[in-house]
């Protein structure tokens, strides 16, 4: 059977789990969503009639003494009425009330009694005359502006006539919209709330709090909105700022007085976007968490497919703790689980150490202390693991036991009351596991060192110079110690080639590098391969004259090998030039200058004859070069 059919069944499986799960976030998301748009909305409903209530109570004051005065000027004693001391008294005495204007049939005040100081010249506009005079009978009128916003006054006006019917006046209550804005900010607790109090026409008499220095006034499209119904809850754009709010309204009864609470569309927003970026999260981290699982199980699939004939182990709800014991113990392919006590004795054991651990069967372990199984050294081990579980805590540690290691986990096993009378064991043979790592560790080395050893010399190759010379020049560069190379240089070394021929060749060069290697003195010194027949001696803190000791024993070397060489112009033996860099590493250097100044000193060692030794001393950036000759 292909496997291409079970992986295909995977991937969709995984794709649905990510949609349902997303569909049920989202869902969810909607649900509360709505939940809190409904709430919202009943609590801007429950606000609009608490405020519209309030309104009414303050509107019907007003009315009262309308009433009262028209009366009054209906039985002709509004004169006595008016210049009476309980007048005044009711006007000033009433919070709401900013003041009371009676004026006559031509709109000339009469009496005024005022809280707040009132533009001369609004008096004769504070009555609707043209409205009353009409037959209205009871207006409210525009907003008039007396002393600033915090005192604007609402006039709300009635039509007197006399006793035969015919118009005398109108009296006219202001209502102070400070008093309103001073209930909302008492009683309206959340401060995201604006709050307004509108005319039918769509004028505002009051808002709180006022977004702006000077209240506006709505578009007739709202005032028309505010006709349609009694009350409702809406989504709509604010006239103020442009910005989506949620908003309740409730008109007054016998009023054209309308009360708004609104909420800022994105304030609801922002209330629920923790739990929506819940939600995302969590649709990212299991669709994350699907996707890789998915491709775990792909891959492991191959494997787990080819050994389907294999034994499977019964995955069992685990009743107790001893059968969560069983069920690890069983799919430990190379270990042991053990249930230790507080007295540091055994309650289970399940698993499998190997064959020759006969004295260590699981019957023979149970109720057995630690000291009675293992040795004092095992057993001094054990110990302190078994005892750190039992007071709460995770551990783990290797334990040598018959040549053999094991890694060993310790675990708390806590009662319902939270009480640890038990811990749990788990160990696992890794032995070979170690052996393993060791054998890993011994071949990187090996690797390490091929990648940088020279194949045909033996010494290190060029790659491992520059790492070492760049190392060195940063030493020396913090320690400020002198770091001197040697460029060398084998003499005539083609004519040799041709003379003796490629192998030979190959073997001189092999015995000038050996030789070159036993002239160093110090671990730290190194030899390397250049290029072609060159070698380089690196020499970190020496001086040149240090270094110039070196060429010497080097010279020396080569003079006792006395490889035999016909055709060379210098001696019957096989002969090197040295070039020698000293230098202090400076932060405005490098590391390539010594290079070049050693290989300029080979070329004037090879100028000068050869079978010699030329320095260049790096003093300042000034190179000054200096010979020394062998023999």
């Amino acid at each position: 059977m292909s496997l291409r059919a079970p992986r295909r069944l995977l991937f969709i499986f995984c794709a649905l789990a990510i949609l349902v799960v997303g569909g049920f976030l989202s869902h969810e998301s909607w649900q509360l969503y709505r939940s809190e748009l409904e709430g919202v909305q009943n609590k801007l409903e429950s606000e609009s009639v608490l405020l519209s209530e309030h309104a009414q109570l303050a509107f019907a004051t007003a009315n009262r003494l309308l009433a009262d005065v028209a009366w009054e000027q209906h039985q002709e004693t509004l004169d006595t009425f008016l210049q009476g001391r309980p007048m005044q008294q009711r006007v000033l005495n009433t919070t709401q009330f900013a003041g009371l204007v009676v004026t006559d049939e031509t709109g000339a005040p009469v009496y005024v009694v005022n809280k707040v100081p009132l533009p001369p010249d609004s008096l004769a506009n504070l009555a609707s005359l043209r409205a009353h005079r009409l037959g209205a009978s009871l207006v409210v009128g525009q907003p008039l502006a007396a002393g600033g916003e915090p005192h604007r006054l609402i006039p709300v006006s009635q039509r007197l006539v006399d006793k035969q019917g015919a118009f005398a006046g109108v009296a006219t209550v202001l209502l102070d919209a400070a008093y309103f804005r001073g209930f909302y900010r008492n009683v309206i607790k959340d401060r995201a709330l604006r709050i307004g109090m509108l005319h039918s026409d769509g004028n505002i008499l009051t808002l709180y709090p006022n977004p702006s220095a000077k209240l506006p006034a709505f578009t007739e499209g709202l005032a028309a909105l505010l006709a349609t119904r009694q009350a409702d809850t809406l989504r709509l754009a604010s006239p103020l700022d442009g910005n989506e709010r949620l908003a309740a309204y409730r008109n007054l009864e016998q009023w054209p007085i309308a009360v708004t609470v609104s909420l800022g569309y994105e304030a609801f927003l922002d209330e629920l976007m923790p739990a929506f970026q819940r939600n995302a999260l969590l649709f990212l981290i299991f669709s994350g968490s699907v996707m890789i699982c998915a491709v775990l199980i792909s891959r492991s699939m191959s494997e787990v497919y080819r050994a389907r004939d294999a034994r499977t182990l019964a995955l069992r709800e685990q009743a107790s703790t001893l059968q969560l014991c069983h069920a690890i113990a069983s799919r430990l392919p190379n270990g042991r689980v053990f249930v230790l006590d507080r007295q540091y004795r055994y309650e289970f054991v399940e698993g499998h150490l190997g064959d020759d651990c006969p004295a260590l069967e699981p019957m023979a372990m149970l109720g057995r202390h630690i000291d009675e199984i293992y040795p004092a050294e095992t057993s001094a081990e054990l110990k302190p693991l078994v005892a750190n579980a039992l007071q709460g805590q995770e551990c783990e540690e290797e334990i040598a036991f018959r040549g053999r290691v094991f890694r060993t986990f310790g675990t708390p096993l806590p009662e319902d009351d939270g009480r640890i009378l038990r811990c749990l064991l788990l160990s696992q043979d890794i032995t070979q596991f170690k052996a393993d790592q060791a054998l890993l560790v011994t071949l990187n080395q090996e690797l390490h060192r091929q990648a940088s050893t020279d194949g045909l010399l033996g010494i290190a190759n060029r790659r491992e110079f520059d790492r070492r010379l760049e190392q060195e020049w940063q030493r020396g560069l913090r320690e400020c110690q002198p770091l001197s190379l040697l460029l060398l240089d084998v003499d005539y070394f083609k004519r040799y080639n041709d003379a003796y021929g490629h192998a030979e060749g190959d073997v001189c060069l092999q015995q000038v590098a050996t030789a070159a290697a036993e002239a160093l003195q110090r671990s730290t010194d190194v030899v390397a391969r250049y290029g072609g027949e060159e070698l380089a001696i690196l020499l970190p803190n020496t001086d040149l004259e240090g270094a110039r000791h070196v060429a010497q024993r080097i010279h020396a070397r080569q003079a006792g090998l006395a490889l035999p060489f016909a055709d060379s112009p210098v001696a019957a033996y096989v002969t090197v030039s040295i070039g020698i860099a000293t230098a202090i590493p400076l932060k405005e250097d490098s590391a390539n200058q010594l290079i070049e100044q050693a290989d300029q000193a080979l070329y004037e060692a090879k100028e000068a004859g050869r079978n010699r030794t030329q320095a260049m001393l790096c003093d300042s950036q000034v190179s000054k070069p200096m010979c020394f000759s062998h023999g």
